[in-house]
């Protein structure tokens, strides 16, 4: 079955970006990092609830129908930039 049918999710991608620039401090380096996470992200469903069913009774059968199946339990991450600053000496 394609990814999207049959209770599969559908394609993710994640998209990140690193930006550094190096200040010179004499004989010291610092550089300032700007990292941009997560760009473009749709916030699609990554985990479904794919059990049915929540007990078995004493013959086997199933028993207790669950009324978040096919509910989505865990999203993508929402886009972030998070900053920093690395000093060498």
């Amino acid at each position: 079955m394609p990814r999207g049918s049959a209770g599969r999710t559908r394609t993710l991608y994640d998209i990140n970006v690193r930006l550094t620039y190096l200040l010179p401090f004499g004989r010291t380096d610092g550089r300032v990092i700007v990292d941009v996470l997560h760009i473009g992200n749709p916030r699609r469903a990554v985990w479904i609830d794919q059990h049915k069913f929540r007990a078995v009774d004493d013959q086997g059968n199933q028993i207790s129908e669950n009324p978040n199946f096919g509910a989505p339990l865990a999203y993508q991450p929402p886009m972030a930039v998070p900053f920093g600053f690395d000093w060498s000496f």
